[in-house]
């Protein structure tokens, strides 16, 4: 994980105030606690499912057809969408007994945006460091 100092670092020197409202620490750790639950293949599997379109658009699917069509069991495949939707990358709509999830795309594309501005400032700062020791030389 990233020193705190440098995340607080990277959100002062933020372009323009949207973007130090729209981009703050506390989001950025969310954002790593997303990419450790998706690094888990079962889940990984799972989001891979609810990918997939189905009638031209990706749709909700209840538990019992995630778990027979990423072989495992009603119970363990439920355990799995939990813990997506503890962390915001399935949403779920209950129908009767029944619980629908559908992949939450506008999370994960708001996360990788986030990353990505994550990724340019840090390259910017290694080459100012650089920029600085080539000249202390």
């Amino acid at each position: 994980m990233l020193p705190l100092t440098i995340l607080s670092n990277w959100v002062n020197a933020m372009e323009s105030a949207s973007e130090k409202a729209r981009i703050r620490r506390p989001r950025l750790i969310y954002d790593v606690e997303l990419l450790r639950v998706m690094a888990d293949e079962s889940r990984m599997r799972i989001l891979q499912y609810l990918c997939t379109p189905g009638a031209g658009e990706m749709r909700a699917y209840p538990v019992s057809q995630i778990a027979t069509e990423v072989e495992m069991s009603n119970s363990t495949a439920s355990h799995h969408l939990q813990i997506l939707l503890r962390a915001g990358l399935v949403d779920v709509k209950s129908v009767g007994r029944s619980r629908y999830y559908k992949f939450n795309y506008e999370l994960l594309r708001t996360s990788i945006l986030q990353f990505r501005d994550l990724i340019r400032f840090m390259d910017q700062t290694l080459e100012r460091n650089q920029d600085t020791s080539a000249n202390d030389d």
